[in-house]
């Protein structure tokens, strides 16, 4: 049966305090937020595990029936559910600080959760990576090359017009482009009225 002298009863306990403190300072603003039900689901789990480890009265039996259901019902089913909608807090951007401390303390609940699965030789007990989905997906090297390659886009190649008069090697002026310089100035200017000295 489990030890109540055992670390990862130690590390439990400090666990759920930090779950009590996060649940007492975001109750008032995040408790109609659909993650928070989830997170009342972590709170209470991890209380009722610890309060039939502390139990001292009952027998080895009864104790260890329901602490089996406790830990399998919360590594096989609910761990998966309260990761996705811990994740869900992150992916909005929000509250990503909160999201993070949440998934932090989902994970190290889960490992302690395993320690006590695996002594007490539960048959259902499942690989971490398997059960929750905590394992990274695995990229092939083509979406690896796809990601490192950078595409740097096209070249865009100006050509610079010049309309400026060609100077000759001797330093004097084409005549016939200073010609053509000064109608294109005629036509642009317009002649000025009255009204324009007026208004400007």
């Amino acid at each position: 049966m489990i030890n109540r002298d055992a670390s990862y009863l130690k590390s439990l306990n400090q666990e759920h305090r930090v779950i009590r403190l996060l649940y007492h300072r975001n109750k008032n603003q995040h408790r109609k937020s659909i993650w928070w039900a989830q997170f009342n689901q972590l709170k209470r789990c991890v209380s009722n595990v610890i309060a039939v480890i502390e139990r001292g009265k009952s027998s080895s039996a009864k104790k260890r029936k329901e602490l089996c259901s406790l830990v399998g019902r919360f590594t096989g089913r609910q761990a998966g559910k309260f990761y996705y909608s811990f994740n869900g807090i992150i992916s909005l951007g929000q509250f990503v600080t909160l999201g993070i401390v949440l998934v932090g303390i989902l994970a190290r609940v889960y490992d302690l959760f395993l320690r006590i699965e695996k002594e007490l030789d539960l048959e259902s007990s499942k690989k971490a990576d398997e059960s929750v989905g905590f394992a990274c997906p695995r990229m092939s090297e083509q979406d690896l090359r796809r990601l490192t390659v950078e595409d740097f886009g096209e070249e865009i190649a100006e050509t610079l017009s010049t309309n400026k008069p060609v100077i000759q090697e001797t330093g004097q002026r084409n005549p016939e482009t200073e010609i053509k310089q000064k109608k294109k100035k005629k036509k642009g200017q317009r002649k000025k009225s009255a009204i324009d000295d007026i208004f400007g």
